[in-house]
């Protein structure tokens, strides 16, 4: 079997039990302003980053925690000077395997230029995330954390035959979910993603777009949500 950095073999220890999240959350009013709140969950990996830690540092919770802290903290510096951009506050679980970080804007384009800040996007590698006329938001299919993440395991994962409790490494690496979650002040006539979900009042809508499977629910996150 080929030799694996540990880290990729601890972030599969995480991936079981579909123990990491991540979630992205935007309030969206009427006048174009709003929430945006983006969050890294790991709270589940606890038990199995204990189990593994004695093979390095980096799978100790703590580790795992201050990394997460850092990078939150980092996000943080850097929205201090986008344009329309409010009260950015870091948010942190007690154990610190929960960290993300919540800032009001102004409208969608500041929204955009923030999440290119908080992904920490080059100014030439900038994307648009979200497109909005006043009658539907628009969410572009663009996750710089999926090609990251693709990029950085894709060919190491092809071949590899390395188990964990029955399942393949794809099977827990297909187990990393993205979530996005959009609340309007108005009910939602109608969305474009079929794989999306409505609450029962019809203000919120939640799409959930596993990372490295293309086989469970959403392939895209692309969704056109008119209000």
């Amino acid at each position: 079997m080929k030799k694996y950095p540990i880290i990729l073999i601890t972030f599969l220890f995480v991936s079981l039990s579909s123990c990491l999240e991540i979630t992205e959350q935007v309030r969206l009013r009427e006048n174009g302003s709003g929430q945006f709140t983006f969050t890294v969950d790991m709270s589940e990996a606890e038990p199995l980053l204990n189990m593994v830690k004695g093979f390095s540092a980096e799978a100790d919770p703590e580790q795992v925690s201050t990394d997460l802290e850092t990078g939150m903290e980092g996000a943080y510096q850097r929205l201090q000077s986008v344009k329309g951009v409010h009260q950015p506050t870091l948010i942190r679980s007690d154990n610190g395997l929960l960290s993300g970080i919540t800032f009001e804007y102004d409208n969608i384009e500041a929204l955009n230029n923030a999440i290119n800040v908080v992904h920490n996007n080059k100014p030439e590698l900038k994307e648009a995330y979200f497109a909005w006329d006043g009658k539907q938001l628009h969410r572009l299919n663009t996750l710089k954390i999926e090609n990251e993440i693709k990029e950085k395991t894709g060919n190491d994962l092809n071949g590899l035959d390395l188990t964990v409790n029955g399942k393949s490494i794809k099977e827990m690496m297909g187990s990393m979910v993205y979530r996005t979650e959009y609340t309007f002040d108005k009910p939602i006539r109608s969305i474009s993603n079929s794989n999306a979900t409505l609450s029962a009042d019809k203000r919120k809508v939640t799409l959930e777009r596993y990372l490295l499977d293309d086989t469970r629910k959403a392939n895209s996150l692309e969704n056109i949500i008119k209000l």
